[in-house]
């Protein structure tokens, strides 16, 4: 890594750190979980300096919340799974955008991640109606994105629609890989907190992509 990369970095994972803890105001039903909009940096981060920045961004920021905040019960899979979001949205918007059969397989991946995900869900658990909702919304985008995959119709010449794709990836990722760590390391409730892990990503979306937006104007 270069100079430049590593203050990045050190910069990012602090920002990552202080808005993750400011913003976890809200507890969620799972012992050491918290609502917060920290991933919004993540994918700042991956989006404007790539993948390596968006890695120990999340990582380390996210992770580093955690402890401080109390929930250690969370700081190892965080590190990981913050992490690869970082790494995954710096990767998918930097690497793979020109790169057409990578890029769909990518969309592919993720795709086929969510939906498998979701009918695991659904029939494994007893789920009230926002749990349900919320499995079904997201086989809806795991569809979406396998159909878009296949089919190649991915504009990948506008910037923002390559950010927003990007980002729903490391979003997915995250649900996903909470949701893993949760049921088999922590042995929780885990579709408890999809819900919630879905919100934080979609709110953590549109506050990135407003910010991403406006330094694009500044650039």
């Amino acid at each position: 890594m270069k100079t430049k990369d590593i203050t990045l970095s050190g910069v990012f994972a602090a920002l990552t750190f202080v808005v993750t803890f400011l913003t976890g105001i809200v507890r969620t039903p799972l012992p050491g979980g918290y609502l917060n909009v920290g991933d919004a940096v993540i994918f700042l981060a991956g989006l404007l300096y790539g993948p390596y920045v968006g890695f120990i961004a999340g990582s380390v920021g996210s992770s580093l919340s955690d402890i401080v905040y109390g929930s250690t019960n969370f700081a190892p899979g965080t590190f990981f799974i913050k992490g690869i979001e970082g790494l995954l949205v710096g990767i998918a918007f930097h690497n793979f955008r020109n790169e057409k059969k990578l890029f769909s397989i990518l969309i592919i991946i993720a795709g086929l991640s969510a939906l498998a995900f979701s009918v695991f869900g659904l029939m494994n658990f007893s789920l009230d109606n926002d749990q349900r909702n919320s499995l079904v919304a997201f086989s809806i985008i795991g569809i979406a994105f396998f159909i878009m995959g296949i089919s190649g119709n991915i504009t990948r010449e506008n910037d923002d629609i390559i950010a927003i794709y990007s980002m729903i990836l490391g979003g997915i990722e995250m649900v996903v890989g909470y949701y893993l760590y949760e049921y088999f390391i922590l042995k929780y409730i885990a579709i408890l907190e999809v819900p919630l892990n879905a919100l934080q990503a979609v709110i953590s979306l549109i506050v990135a992509y407003i910010i991403y937006k406006s330094i694009k104007r500044i650039r």
